[in-house]
């Protein structure tokens, strides 16, 4: 899956979270398994950078301190892959209007970043991805979900 960043003004830069985590009281899951609901804790040296392929993350408990919660997820339909640019337009209005129904503010005034986990066409093809997940991440950590939390 691919990563890119979307935030207050509609822009998506390509980006991804470079997670070589080995942090004690995580499990890693492949990015192939998260689901709406999953929290991630981030290294200290998570770097957002253009085209990187997200192979595993780190899960927590949502109670636990973490960064990252994926909010949203959509089901992609189709036989063939239909390019990246056709998946972010689908991931820039499904993310945005979910966030605001999950987190219960506007992605313009919240201190949360979108970042749109989509398939790639490899992905769509050797693994049969169709799921679009939406990340919700903070700047800072926190110990509880950003669910109804206006952040």
């Amino acid at each position: 899956m691919r990563i890119f960043n979307h935030n207050a003004k509609p822009r998506y830069i390509g980006g991804a979270l470079a997670l070589a985590l080995l942090l004690s009281a995580c499990s890693t899951t492949s990015a192939l398994e998260l689901e709406a609901g999953n929290c991630l804790d981030l290294p200290d040296n998570a770097e957002l950078s253009a085209g990187f392929e997200l192979a595993t993350v780190q899960t927590v408990a949502c109670t636990s301190e973490h960064e990252a919660e994926v909010y949203a997820e959509k089901e992609l339909t189709g036989d063939e892959f239909p390019g990246t640019d056709a998946i972010q337009n689908i991931a820039s209005e499904f993310c945005t209007t979910e966030f605001k129904t999950f987190v219960g503010s506007e992605i313009g005034t919240s201190t949360l970043d979108i970042y749109p986990l989509m398939p790639t066409a490899e992905s769509w093809d050797q693994a049969g991805d169709r799921t679009l997940l939406c990340v919700a991440i903070s700047p800072t950590p926190v110990t509880n979900t950003f669910e109804n939390s206006g952040l």
